[in-house]
């Protein structure tokens, strides 16, 4: 059986540090208050801007994103100098060549007089997350097109409450449809229906 490592030991902090920053899900870099310059990164994040976690230290973070990309963030890099946590969504065109969004925390890092030596900057893909919601909002978008040019009346139901509904079914039971929303679907039964829908 392997001796367990010693975690104190400088170098194996390194080492630990550096294989589990190279196996999360996330891009992770650091970077110092004097010059914005690339101090740690892991192989996802230096990847991601065409380097290796390596070469990528001391470039300063205008020579890795790009003048652009680093006018659109400067609002945010002021605020984690001044010692403030920061969260954003911006686009991204990756290695590969395709376009995402991505959603990027950047920590600030204190001394022990509190004051701010750098910044965490952590990274996740959420191209996928979004596409998704665009996705749902396009098929909604699609459903009230066509439930909007039929004259069929429908009533969307949720634990016996109207949550939404055609102007079609407001029509037919005379009300607006702002009216008919929110209020319970048992309120616009026929009485003698009622038994043989709460069956239902």
């Amino acid at each position: 059986m392997a001796p367990p490592l010693d975690t104190r030991n400088p170098l194996v902090s390194s080492v630990l540090l550096r294989l589990l920053a190279d196996n999360v899900p996330a891009l992770i870099s650091y970077y110092s208050v004097h010059g914005l310059r690339c101090e740690f990164a892991n192989a996802a994040y230096a990847k991601t801007y065409s380097s290796d976690s390596t070469s990528i230290i001391g470039k300063t973070l205008v020579e890795i994103i790009g003048e652009p990309a680093f006018r659109a963030i400067e609002p945010y890099i002021s605020q984690v100098m001044k010692g403030q946590s920061v969260s954003y969504e911006r686009p991204l065109v990756f290695p590969n060549g395709t376009k995402g969004v991505i959603e990027v925390t950047l920590v600030p890092h204190f001394d022990h007089s509190g004051q701010t030596q750098g910044g965490f900057v952590l990274i996740n893909d959420i191209t996928r997350h979004r596409s998704a919601e665009q996705a749902i909002r396009e098929s909604e978008e699609r459903l009230r097109k066509f439930s909007d040019a039929t004259s069929e009346g429908i009533v969307f139901i949720e634990n016996g409450i109207v949550v939404d509904c055609n102007e079609a079914a407001a029509r037919m039971i005379r009300l607006p449809a702002a009216e008919l929303i929110g209020q319970p679907n048992i309120n616009f039964i026929a009485p003698d229906s009622i038994e043989a829908v709460v069956n239902n």
